[in-house]
């Protein structure tokens, strides 16, 4: 078992690997793994449960909340926020900085939640908390550039 190589498959289908046997051991430790995840054989193709396997299931800590659904639609919220925030920085700075901010929030609570192996809704959650500060940065200096161009001349 330990000089294979398996793939990790979610519930959800995604998939993640192959994975050396001392890389699941580290994941099962902190809390990584999910116990409904299925172990994949990478040469023979064998399914293993997690959950059926006390050297992987007794590694993780029982402490550990369960992944949930809603990550995922926090994480694509962010996504989507930060981009449109982007935009938004542009065309009227301190909406798109606002929505900069609710960008970054959301972007970093989804990672703080995130239980699973790395998958696209880290990468989701990932790119929505970046470009939502980004967003942040773009909308501060639109405004400082529409005040520095409006206050000459209204003083005139």
């Amino acid at each position: 078992m330990q000089d294979r190589r398996y793939l990790v498959q979610l519930p959800n289908r995604k998939r993640t690997g192959p994975h050396a046997w001392e890389e699941l051991v580290r994941f099962a430790q902190k809390g990584l793994l999910r116990t409904d995840a299925t172990l994949i054989d990478d040469k023979t193709g064998e399914r293993l449960l997690v959950s059926d396997l006390p050297q992987l299931l007794n590694l993780l800590p029982t402490n550990a909340p369960a992944p949930s659904a809603e990550n995922a639609g926090t994480a694509r919220t962010a996504m989507i926020l930060g981009i449109a925030s982007l935009a938004l920085a542009l065309l009227c700075g301190c909406v798109g900085s606002l929505a900069g901010g609710g960008a970054v929030f959301l972007g970093v609570r989804s990672l703080r939640q995130s239980q699973g192996i790395p998958s696209r809704d880290r990468t989701q959650a990932l790119v929505g908390a970046i470009t939502g500060g980004v967003a942040i940065v773009l909308g501060g200096l639109s405004t400082l550039v529409a005040l520095a161009v409006l206050i000459p001349q209204l003083v005139q």
